[in-house]
């Protein structure tokens, strides 16, 4: 399949072939996962000693991935290592769409580790990656306001406001 998607994609000239290839494996692994049809166990991944574009492009796409599923299945200790070995790689992949869900997913695991901890460290970690996300969205498009939204909704309920504004603010979120 990734042959020939790849074969299309190179016909047309429309996108990076690496990149368009990247992401449909994550999303592709992601959706098997969630299935229960994946091949590859999510602890089972290592990084490649030797990187070139295309593989750092799918690289980034399978760290991106599990760090996703890290979090929907609450393995929040699988999801920040995810997230450390992500981010030296954030220069690679400039889109607006991977940076701000590599943001997004991380901050998140940040704020739930501050929840399950109670460190304020992780808190102010999350706090970093919900500005670089809000300054993402300023300079790159509203595309990701909501996760904006999401994420300060998150750290409003790691701050001991009202269970009332924090759900205000999650409504206002969604």
């Amino acid at each position: 399949v990734d042959v020939k998607f790849a074969g299309l994609v190179r016909k047309l000239q429309v996108y990076k072939v690496d990149a368009v290839l990247g992401m449909t494996i994550q999303q592709r692994f992601v959706a098997q996962y969630l299935m229960g049809t994946a091949t590859m166990e999510l602890e089972k991944f290592q990084i490649p000693e030797k990187l070139d574009s295309s593989s750092t492009y799918r690289l980034i796409y399978c760290l991106l991935g599990r760090l996703q599923l890290g979090v929907f299945f609450g393995y929040y200790e699988f999801a920040l290592e995810m997230a450390e070995k992500l981010a030296p790689l954030a220069e690679f992949e400039n889109s607006h769409a991977v940076r701000s869900l590599g943001i997004y997913f991380t901050s998140l695991t940040y704020a739930i580790l501050a929840r399950k901890r109670n460190k304020k460290s992780n808190a102010a970690k999350a706090r970093r990656r919900c500005n670089q996300l809000i300054s993402l969205c300023n300079t790159k498009g509203e595309n990701s306001r909501h996760r904006c939204m999401l994420l300060e909704a998150q750290l409003l309920s790691l701050s001991g406001k009202k269970p009332s504004q924090v759900q205000s603010s999650f409504d206002d979120a969604i």
